[in-house]
């Protein structure tokens, strides 16, 4: 087969559009190739990196003509760190293109020509994570201006991955995505941890002390958790006494920490979870508020990690669910009952279905906390099944990623309840789920895409389906 470009070689790519996940698209003889960190309307030298049969993918060696939407990324570190992608295209743009991707892949995967909502933008396009997660490493990755100097640099890092190389952390100064105090939590923890002495964690030899930090932060109650976790250590041992110190010089700083932990693991994944956690200072939790609730947010409590984002998204939901007093709803993958309260206000009742046990936990403990007596949460798998009982008046689904399991949609479908608001984080999967649903009798009345994470290729939408025919 004969290809239109060569791998290694450098074509001059006009790039017509962003695909979803935040490369730009350039056409060579109607083949395809996907440019990292194209934008729409530049001209642009780029090296041919891989090639496929149907796609090529190339790097940008150096911009011909730029694009109209251009703009001066904010972030130091953008280019370098895998955090960002699209800092360099105004937001509206960025906002637009996410839009245009939603109304693709629905049509491309799930083969549904849909009413794509215009999409739902941020109001603040900076400073907007509620938590961020940093990783230790022993493998700084080095920037350009030190290649060429002394050799014996410091390689202890504490930042964000370089895309495409685990093995490489990136020491972030400033984050433009969370606060201000929260960098300076990254920064000061990172510089007490290397005076220590005590080694980075490596994901090559699996050896080390420092892992992980996390910053939790309450965009509404002001409230901030700092995790620190590391291998195991023993009271009254070096490690223990390393995060003993740096906990001290912490709480000695103005950096409004409420909550400070110390979390260990053993585990060799590169996961920011652990299996031991102790509270070094204050309490082991933060709050936060949604739509008038309260929620505890533990350190491996998961919550939408854009608070006033999540807030319009949860109203949409509220919206398009047409939820009335006296109904019984299913919430399934309801994590601590963030969109459950909500809807519980509106229906008669309301049950939630989580497979991770805290998280059902902390949803009871969120409903009790809230005076709210009408919704009941139970821990399981939807693979292995759906709740018992008589079929429901809607189901809110909220699926990871990977979407909704096979197992579970098909039983969903053969259910068939009047009503479903399907809440994605992945378009992708979210155009395969609806097909099903398509396909077994419900149409799909809207799809509101929501940006969560302005500057990334991430978009989320709430889609609304009515149960369209009854089954035979």
């Amino acid at each position: 087969m004969e290809y239109p470009v060569k791998k290694g070689e450098i074509r001059t790519l006009e790039v017509e559009d962003l695909a979803f996940g935040g490369r730009g698209v350039a056409r060579v003889e109607g083949y395809t190739v996907f440019v990292d960190r194209g934008l729409p309307g530049q001209t642009v030298e780029a090296r041919i990196y891989r090639r496929k049969r149907t796609y090529a993918e190339a790097r940008v060696e150096a911009v011909v003509a730029p694009s109209a939407r251009q703009v001066e990324p904010r972030c130091a570190h953008f280019g370098v760190c895998g955090g960002c992608q699209l800092q360099h295209l105004d937001y509206p743009a960025q906002a637009e293109a996410k839009g245009r991707q939603v109304e693709a892949i629905l049509r491309r995967i799930g083969g549904l020509e849909v009413d794509v909502e215009p999409i739902l933008a941020a109001r603040e396009s900076y400073e907007y994570r509620n938590k961020m997660e940093y990783s230790f490493g022993e493998a700084r990755w080095l920037e350009p201006h030190e290649l060429d100097g002394p050799g014996g640099l410091d390689r202890f890092a504490l930042g964000l991955h370089v895309p495409g190389r685990h093995d490489r952390i990136l020491n972030i100064s400033r984050c433009h995505l969370q606060s201000d105090a929260g960098s300076a939590v990254v920064r000061t923890v990172r510089e007490l941890a290397a005076a220590g002495g005590l080694p980075a964690y490596s994901t090559r030899t699996h050896r080390g002390f420092w892992r992980f930090l996390v910053v939790r932060e309450g965009a509404n109650t002001g409230e901030r958790m700092v995790h620190l976790i590391t291998a195991g250590a023993a009271p009254g041992s070096r490690e223990w006494n390393a995060v003993e110190t740096v906990a001290a010089a912490l709480r000695a700083r103005d950096f409004g920490i409420t909550s400070l932990l110390h979390g260990m693991t053993d585990a060799k994944a590169s996961v920011a979870v652990a299996e031991r956690v102790r509270t070094l200072f204050g309490e082991p939790v933060i709050r936060e508020t949604l739509l008038g609730f309260t929620f505890t947010v533990g350190p491996g409590t998961f919550f939408q990690t854009n608070t006033a984002q999540a807030e319009r998204l949860f109203r949409a939901v509220l919206e398009r669910g047409r939820f009335e007093p006296g109904q019984r709803v299913w919430d399934l993958y309801c994590g601590v009952g963030a969109i459950t309260l909500p809807v519980a206000r509106l229906v008669g009742s309301v049950h939630g279905v989580e497979a991770v046990p805290e998280a059902v936990e902390a949803a009871r403990g969120n409903a009790a906390a809230n005076g709210v007596g009408n919704a009941t949460f139970a821990t399981g798998d939807l693979k292995d099944g759906l709740p018992e009982g008589d079929r429901p008046d809607a189901v809110v689904l909220d699926p990871p990623r990977t979407g909704v399991h096979p197992k579970a949609l098909a039983r969903l479908a053969d259910l068939a309840p009047p009503r479903i608001v399907y809440v994605s984080c992945n378009p992708t999967t979210l155009a395969r789920d609806l097909g099903v649903l398509a396909g077994s009798g419900y149409a799909v009345e809207s799809v509101l895409p929501v940006d969560m994470f302005p500057h990334t290729g991430h978009v989320e939408c709430v889609a609304a389906l009515s149960r369209a025919r009854m089954s035979a």
